[in-house]
């Protein structure tokens, strides 16, 4: 498997994913959107 081709076809929902996360902040150890955000989006 080339790892490099696999993150380049990747690259797209990587980036929505950050965004995502960035736009929706959470302080602390208690993050229980970006928790059900992760589990959902796996």
């Amino acid at each position: 498997m080339d790892f490099y081709q696999r993150a380049l076809e990747l690259s797209g929902e990587t980036v929505a994913h950050r965004r995502w996360l960035h736009s929706n902040p959470e302080a602390g150890l208690h993050m229980p959107k970006g928790c059900a955000y992760v589990i959902w989006s796996s």
